[in-house]
């Protein structure tokens, strides 16, 4: 989320695909009180819970279709929220994702346009039900910087990612 918040502050827009909903506080200020009383250990004042300009979509149709050029609003962070589908139905949401992607025609680009977050990706895996988001995910990792789309996975463990995406990979952080 670090990461989104400087993309955001670097004008870049950012559209995260969130099967948890927990990518939501994005659009509205920090009020949080439990949070509030640590930012001075940070360097931080109550001006710094500030919300980003942005939407949230709920998604319940795994069959979505996005046109991504609509959200390229630079600043903006559009966040679809993915949890009200069906187990089994956020690998087929995420390969229509990127289906829809590559059909969309890019021009090619040297520069940073845009970056898509795709959370929970351990959810992918064939030993969680997955049947192809994660090959897609894969053919993404190889295609899309040549159009200026920047991709962040998350995931539980590093494992997680196979060894197509971790050769693609720029930038690992673990914690």
């Amino acid at each position: 989320m670090v990461f989104v918040e400087e993309l955001l502050e670097e004008d870049i827009p950012v559209i995260v695909f969130d099967p948890t909903a927990q990518w939501t506080g994005f659009v509205r200020p920090c009020r949080d009180p439990n949070l509030m009383k640590y930012y001075k250990e940070f360097g931080l004042s109550i001006g710094d819970t500030k919300p980003y300009k942005g939407m949230i979509y709920e998604v319940t149709d795994p069959n979505v279709k996005i046109d991504f050029k609509k959200y390229m609003n630079p600043g903006e962070i559009t966040v679809f929220t993915l949890n009200k589908l069906r187990p089994g139905e956020y690998d087929d949401a995420v390969r229509n994702i990127i289906d829809t992607i590559f059909a969309q025609g890019w021009e090619e680009s040297t520069k940073l346009r845009m970056v898509i977050v795709f959370d929970e990706v351990h959810r992918l895996l064939e030993k969680y039900g997955g049947k192809g988001g994660y090959v897609s995910l894969e053919r993404a990792c190889r295609e899309f910087r040549k159009w200026g789309i920047g991709l962040i996975m998350a995931s539980q463990v590093l494992s997680d990612f196979k060894e197509a995406i971790k050769g693609n990979v720029l930038t690992e952080v673990q914690l």
